[in-house]
């Protein structure tokens, strides 16, 4: 009787094993038993866009300065767009020792470096930003807002913060490139 029951188990085993093996390839479980599909990391914690993704894409932006606080390059000013942005700066040549983390912080990227007489680009940010031995770091999520007008050669942007853990839970955004190691 013992070997009986042993050969009605594995044929009981068995067959649970087909009909799971049916209802992942071709039933409504089908894909339950994948293994989690992994996305690399882009920056601020969103994954990164796959070819034909939908979502918002989010550039990042990493300017260096130059010896005179200047920005080397321009920001991505698409309205309404969001940026991830990452700026380190000697506190001293931006005056942000002393500001609070609500401050209009101005950057400038002049048309010709170091001459503010051929006009350029004033970037304005506020918030995200951190201070720390004499730096002043600009780590976070913006949305770029147009500022219109131009002023002796002149024009401006504006980048106000938005909350990391609010741009990443919504779902709605893809980085544009992973986020370095």
């Amino acid at each position: 009787m013992p070997g009986i029951l042993k050969l009605i188990a594995a044929c009981l085993v068995s067959a649970l094993i087909a009909g799971a093996a049916t209802h992942y390839m071709s039933g409504p479980l089908r894909g339950a038993l994948q293994p989690k599909q992994t996305h690399a990391a882009g920056v601020g914690g969103l994954q990164v866009c796959a070819s034909g993704d939908t979502r918002n894409h989010v550039p990042s932006w990493s300017p260096s300065l130059t010896k005179d606080g200047d920005l080397t390059d321009e920001p991505p000013q698409n309205d309404g767009q969001v940026v991830f942005i990452e700026i380190t700066a000697d506190g001293d040549k931006i005056g942000c020792g002393d500001s609070d983390k609500d401050h209009l912080y101005a950057l400038s990227k002049p048309n010709t470096p170091g001459s503010v007489d051929d006009g350029g680009l004033e970037v304005n940010l506020r918030g995200n930003v951190q201070f720390h031995n004499g730096l002043c770091t600009f780590h976070g999520f913006y949305m770029n807002e147009p500022v219109y007008g131009m002023h002796q050669g002149w024009t401006e942007t504006y980048f106000k913060p938005l909350d990391q853990f609010d741009v990443v839970k919504s779902g709605t955004f893809c980085s544009e490139e992973a986020a370095p190691d």
